[in-house]
């Protein structure tokens, strides 16, 4: 792996950041969970399930609702994620935790990484205080880590996206008979599958930086 250092994210296909100049541990993880796939689709989907199922030295990777390796304010575009903990982490610790932006960046970093151009978007309530429903409410959901569904409330939801699909390796969803991490899904129906309530604003989040603690 080369020092740690800030990489900012892609301004372009070619190539593609924040990924290239790929980490060895970001390939062996992205090779080994896409190995044999042909389509972009396919590759992008066992990534996301691959980061979903991902396991740190106690067997699994827990939700948390305030990102652990993601420095950011929700409401702008400045972000990091600090890649070298989370992989240490995951070798060394058995009570590694993640949120949505942890997860999404991940999926962004092990997608762009292979050649996928990936991004990330970001679902979020514009506060009003007369509204009935102040936060984001999900239908039963399987959070990372945990293993019986259950509802929550967010104020906000970031997952992954590319060509135009939804992929978000922070959750199952009840999708066509069945739990499943949403993958290449159209916006309505990852609409659909993960929220009671619908009333929010969506955005794109290009700005994804690699960065060490100081």
């Amino acid at each position: 792996m080369p020092p740690p250092g800030r990489i900012r994210s892609r301004s372009g296909r070619t190539p593609l950041s924040p990924m290239s100049q790929p980490w060895v541990e970001v390939l062996d993880y992205a090779c080994e969970w896409a190995h044999g796939e042909t389509t972009e689709v396919n590759v992008a989907t066992k990534i996301a399930e691959g980061i979903y199922d991902m396991d740190d030295q106690s067997g699994n990777i827990e939700y948390f609702q305030q990102a652990q390796y993601t420095w950011n304010n929700v409401y702008t575009d400045n972000r990091e994620i600090d890649l070298r903990d989370f992989l240490n982490d995951v070798k060394t610790l058995g009570n590694v935790k993640v949120n949505c932006s942890d997860t999404a960046n991940l999926f962004n970093i092990f997608t762009v990484a292979i050649g996928c151009d990936s991004d990330t978007k970001r679902i979020k309530k514009v506060y009003d205080p007369n509204d009935e429903h102040p936060y984001l409410e999900t239908n039963d959901i399987i959070k990372i880590g945990a293993s019986t569904p259950d509802d929550t409330v967010w104020g906000y939801h970031q997952y992954g996206w590319l060509n135009g699909k939804a992929y978000d390796p922070c959750v199952e969803v009840w999708y066509d008979s069945d739990w499943k991490v949403p993958t290449n899904m159209t916006q309505s129906d990852y609409e659909s599958a993960l929220f009671s309530v619908t009333d929010y604003d969506s955005t794109f989040i290009r700005l994804v930086v690699i960065a060490p603690k100081p």
